[in-house]
């Protein structure tokens, strides 16, 4: 049965909303005010495997996305800190912070693509798992 408009991927209109503010807020409360949907509502979707299925893929893409962004960063970064090293960045305060952001983006890149990449096999592992039990 259809509720609260047409159904896509097993959601409704509404239900694709709120996923967009939980990715968007961080917190049911908040994401439940701006989609005005009850609290209780979005909690009770929650639970619901499908309502599951779909902020995940949705998280998931957001993912994707970010690790790009971060990806397209580091050429940047490493070139920054090479400046650096060669001793060519100025030693301002706007040298130091544009150190310490590059500094960030290299620390931290490493572990947001493995994660992609582990969600990835995650998904290929579950893919093998669901065609041999149709088996």
């Amino acid at each position: 049965m259809v509720q609260n408009g047409t159904r896509q991927k097993g959601l409704t209109v509404r239900q694709r909303r709120v996923i967009g503010y939980l990715l968007e807020c961080g917190s049911v409360k908040d994401a439940a005010l701006a989609a005005e949907v009850g609290r209780t509502t979005v909690n009770r979707w929650l639970a619901l495997p499908e309502f599951r299925a779909g902020l995940a893929e949705a998280q998931g893409h957001v993912l994707s996305l970010v690790s790009a962004k971060v990806a397209g960063l580091l050429t940047q970064a490493l070139d920054l800190v090479g400046e650096a090293m060669a001793g060519d960045l100025a030693p301002s305060a706007a040298g130091r912070l544009r150190l310490y952001a590059a500094g960030m983006i290299l620390r931290h890149a490493a572990q947001l693509m493995e994660y992609a990449g582990l969600e990835d096999r995650v998904k290929q592992l579950e893919a093998i798992l669901g065609d041999q039990s149709a088996a």
